[in-house]
């Protein structure tokens, strides 16, 4: 999935244009993210959440991204006839936003908001606003003063996550909050540390953050699988840069904060990352869970859900749940059809699973994840014939890690038990009396899952966020896989837009990689701007 780029050695500063470099030490005007109005927020959420939503960036954009409904000229200030969203919903009886299958139009009332809010934007919810763009010497000279502050003895383990080029694309300051608390958290899950630990602002616009590996049992191992799939690691000469790297002893001790939540949130960074085991009876070793042992003695749990009464499985489910060093241990067993020993009315003791997800609490309380096949043998992904993802209409393949969060949002899910009521009707074979003491009643099994549900709801909070149906992480993978406009393309290399432009015209081979962007409007896709970024940066003269 990953392929190792090579960190460029280049000297970023003295060779910019003097343009980019005037522009980036005055003050510029830039379009600033407005916080769409609560009343259009309902009506978005209520008419567009399915496709568009936070998460969702169907149609390369969500309307919770006020600057990709701009980008994508869904909106365009003080013009709904011009406004994508609103022709769509509005204007056109042909192809209408949301599809006439859906059955969820917009009202007479909802469809005036929609046009008196798109048409007030130019005099207020999307106005320009004087502000300071970040430049690259800005953002290392917070690094270096922060480093400073730091005990000497500290300085090799402190690390640093970037938002800075997010904020130069106009994004909020609650927008960079909402991406903080989203990097909190995941950072927080990719930790085997009994507390939780938020990572620390080291600058006045709150756009980077510091870590110290030790709170979260990383080391320097640890950040070398980093940057060794990192695609925009550039090394600088200048001082200020030479003197982070020999303070923290890093070759490069700073990244992208979206791009980690994207790519740690999935395999095989996730796995890497929270050294998670090769193997189901491997992780159960390594927190304490005795399968065979708590089903013995019948200190396991189960319940049975009947085909399609699972969110994620295709046929029929069994949970199972164990007590670990560290909290819950959670086992699902999935099947790839529901007859023979895959019936698990018939069999609810010997069934035989064709796979499964394990969901547990890690020490600090928060909650890790694990796909395994039938056999144990660890796997990236779900089979799509077992399960998928039903709360996406873009990808509905389950990834470990990333899919299991926006799942699991607020913890463990609710269940309703459907083989007790089963087995219950054979009390005079030992084969059912066995079954009957491990599918429990209902009010123990709901007050097994409130407890869980209390312990990871305490841990989310500790890292800064909220218990709500929106996952904080997803928003910033969300953000981060969108195709790129012009602008942040220039905000990733450093450059303001209009040099990125001038510099993209003029060259042979990056109009060939990245053409597509000299249009206004235009997008380019995430992958390929991974791919071209090192081209990029040696082509516009960077180094």
């Amino acid at each position: 999935m990953y392929k190792n780029i090579a960190i460029c050695n280049i000297l970023i500063i003295p060779l910019l244009s003097m343009t980019a470099l005037s522009g980036y030490s005055a003050t510029t005007k830039r379009n600033h993210s407005a916080d769409i109005p609560k009343n259009i927020n309902v009506i978005l959420d209520k008419h567009c959440s399915k496709c568009h939503g936070e998460g969702v960036s169907t149609g390369g954009f969500s309307y919770t991204d006020y600057q990709s409904m701009l980008a994508a000229r869904q909106i365009v200030p003080g013009k709904p006839d011009k406004s994508r969203i609103y022709i769509r919903a509005v204007l056109t009886s042909d192809k209408p936003m949301p599809p006439k299958d859906q059955d969820n139009p917009l009202n007479a009332s909802e469809k005036a908001v929609l046009k008196e809010w798109i048409t007030n934007i130019s005099s207020g919810g999307g106005s320009t606003h004087q502000q300071k763009l970040i430049n690259e010497t800005s953002m290392l000279k917070s690094i270096l003063s922060d480093l400073n502050r730091a005990d000497e003895r500290d300085r090799s383990y402190l690390r640093y996550f970037t938002l800075t080029h997010l904020y130069n694309t106009g994004a909020s300051d609650a927008e960079i909050k909402d991406y903080r608390v989203g990097f909190s958290k995941l950072i927080n899950s990719l930790s085997w540390k009994k507390e939780i630990t938020v990572p620390e602002v080291i600058d006045t616009d709150k756009t980077i953050v510091r870590i110290d590996m030790r709170k979260y049992a990383w080391t320097e191992q640890t950040w070398k699988k980093l940057l060794a799939v990192y695609p925009y690691g550039i090394i600088s000469n200048s001082q200020t840069a030479k003197d982070i790297y020999s303070s923290t002893n890093c070759p490069l001790p700073y990244v992208r904060a979206d791009w980690f939540v994207a790519k740690a949130a999935l395999p095989p960074l996730y796995h890497d990352l929270l050294d998670l085991p090769a193997t189901a009876g491997e992780l159960e070793a390594k927190i304490g869970v005795d399968l065979e042992k708590d089903i013995k003695e019948e200190t396991a749990v189960r319940a049975g859900l009947g085909a399609g009464e699972s969110e994620v499985s295709r046929n029929n489910r069994v949970v199972e749940r164990h007590e670990s060093f560290y909290g819950a241990y959670w086992r699902s067993y999935d099947f790839r059809s529901n007859a023979g020993k895959q019936n698990i009315f018939k069999n609810p003791i010997s069934f035989e699973a064709a796979g499964g997800e394990i969901i547990f609490n890690l020490p600090n309380g928060l909650q890790a994840y694990l796909l395994v096949k039938g056999t144990g043998e660890r796997i990236n992904d779900g089979p799509p014939d077992i399960v998928f993802n039903r709360k996406s209409t873009v990808d509905t393949v389950v990834h470990n890690g990333l899919s299991c969060m926006s799942c699991h949002v607020q913890g463990m899910n609710g269940f309703t038990d459907k083989v007790r009521a089963v087995v219950e009707q054979n009390k005079q074979e030992d084969y059912y009396s066995k079954a009957r003491a491990l599918y429990i009643d209902k009010p123990r099994m709901d007050a097994l899952l409130a407890k869980d549900t209390r312990v990871f709801a305490e841990a989310v909070r500790a890292t800064g966020a909220e218990i709500s149906d929106k996952e904080p992480i997803v928003a910033l993978q969300s953000k981060y896989d969108s195709s790129l406009t012009s602008m942040q393309a220039a905000a990733d290399l450093g450059i303001l837009e209009s040099e990125f432009q001038k510099q993209l015209q003029s060259s042979t081979k990056l109009s060939a990689q990245l053409g597509v962007l000299i249009q206004p409007g235009s997008h380019l896709a995430r992958d390929a701007w991974e791919e071209y970024y090192g081209d990029a940066v040696t082509e516009l003269k960077l180094g």
